[in-house]
C-alpha cells in the first residue's frame, strides 16, 4: 500500500519498534536490524480493524506490535532453515550473526511478544479480552508451525493445490488472521465481527503467500529484495510450480525437476524457466488465484461500518492484486 495513504499507522508502528530495543550490545543491535525492514503489514492491519470498528487504534498499538515481532522471529527462523544469505537486500541475521545468534534473536523477538501484551495489565480491557488476545497469537503461532513443518515434508513434485492452500493458510494465512481479529477483539467487536475478521486476514494471508509465490519466479532480486527462483532451488511450495507440473508432459517436467536441482542459476536459465511457465499458464493462473483471495478478503469487510480506515483495507486488498506488476 502507498506510504502517503498509511503514513500515520505506519508511524505509530516505527515509533512503538524504535522503543524496544536499546543498541546497548550486539544482540539488540542484531534484533533490531531484524526488525528494521519489515513491510509492516500485519500490524498496520490490526491498527486499522481496530479503527474501523472504534473509531481509534491507540489501544491496539500493543498487539499490533506483538505480530511485528511473532512475523520478524518467523523470517528470521526462515533464514535459518532455507540457509538464506538475503533478505530485503541485506544479508540475513543468520548470514551476518551465525546461527547461534540467528537462535538467540529468534528467541527475543519472541518472548517479547509476551512483554507486549503485559501492557493490557494497565489499560481498561477484561480479563475475557485479554484472554482472548493471548488464545489468537497461540493459535496463530502453533499453525504457522505445523504449515512450516508440513512444508518441510512436502515436495514440489508431489504436492497438489488443495494441499498448498492449507499450508499457506497455516504458514502465511494464520497470523494475517489473527492481527485482523486482534484488532476486532480490542475493539470490543461481537464474535461474528470477530470471526468476519480472522476470516479478511486468512484470506488475505493467502493471496500474499500466492503473490509471493510470483515474484519469487518473475521480479528482479534488486525489487524483490532476495535471490529469485529461490522456492524452486529449496523444492519449497509454490503455487506456480506446483500448477505448472500438474499441466506438463513428460517433457515439460523433466525441465521443471532438472531446475529444482541446479545450484546456480544463470540470467538465460531463470529466463527459460520464467518462458516455461508462462507456456503452461501457471503464472496467469496463480494471478486469478490471488484475485480469487483477495475478493474473498473484500467480501467480509462488508461487515464494518464505512470508515476512511474501511475504505483503506479495502485499497490494500486491490494493490495487491497489481503489486510489482
Amino acid at each position: 500500500m502507498s506510504n502517503d495513504h498509511i503514513a500515520e499507522y505506519r508511524n505509530a508502528i516505527e515509533d512503538a519498534i524504535a522503543r524496544l530495543y536499546r543498541p546497548e550490545y550486539k544482540l539488540m543491535i542484531a534484533a533490531n536490524e531484524a526488525l528494521e525492514a519489515g513491510k509492516r503489514l500485519r500490524p498496520i492491519i490490526t491498527l486499522l480493524i481496530c479503527e474501523s470498528i472504534s473509531g481509534s487504534y491507540a489501544i491496539a498499538i500493543p498487539v499490533a506490535i506483538a505480530y511485528e515481532l511473532a512475523h520478524t522471529a518467523s523470517l528470521v527462523q526462515d533464514d535459518m532453515i532455507d540457509e538464506s544469505e538475503i533478505r530485503h537486500n541485506k544479508l540475513t541475521t543468520y548470514q551476518k550473526y551465525g546461527i547461534v545468534k540467528a537462535i538467540l534473536v529468534s528467541d527475543i523477538l519472541i518472548f517479547d511478544i509476551f512483554k507486549e501484551l503485559s501492557f493490557y495489565s494497565q489499560a481498561s480491557i477484561s480479563k475475557h479480552t485479554l484472554l482472548m488476545l493471548l488464545k489468537q497469537i497461540n493459535k496463530a503461532a502453533h499453525l504457522a508451525i505445523k504449515g512450516q513443518y508440513k512444508e518441510m515434508g512436502s515436495s514440489l513434485n508431489s504436492l497438489d493445490e488443495d494441499e498448498y492452500i492449507q499450508i499457506a493458510s497455516m504458514k502465511t494465512g494464520a497470523l494475517y488472521a489473527a492481527s485482523a481479529s486482534s484488532g476486532a477483539t480490542l475493539a470490543k467487536a461481537d464474535a461474528e465481527t470477530v470471526h468476519s475478521m480472522y476470516n479478511f486476514g486468512l484470506n488475505l494471508g493467502i493471496a500474499f503467500q500466492i503473490r509471493d509465490d510470483i515474484l519469487d519466479i518473475i521480479a528482479s532480486e534488486k525489487k524483490l529484495g532476495k535471490p529469485i527462483l529461490n522456492d524452486v532451488k529449496n523444492n519449497s511450495c509454490n503455487i506456480v510450480v506446483v500448477d505448472a507440473i500438474s499441466k506438463a508432459n513428460p517433457k515439460q517436467k523433466n525441465m521443471i525437476f532438472s531446475f529444482m536441482y541446479r545450484e546456480v542459476y544463470t540470467r538465460r536459465d531463470k529466463e527459460e524457466f520464467i518462458e516455461l511457465m508462462k507456456q503452461l499458464g501457471s503464472l496467469d493462473y496463480a494471478e486469478s488465484l490471488v484475485r480469487k483471495f483477495a475478493e474473498r478478503s473484500r467480501r467480509h469487510l462488508s461487515i464494518l461500518p464505512n470508515s476512511k480506515a474501511r475504505a483503506l483495507l479495502e485499497k490494500l486488498t486491490y494493490e495487491l492484486e497489481s503489486r510489482y506488476r
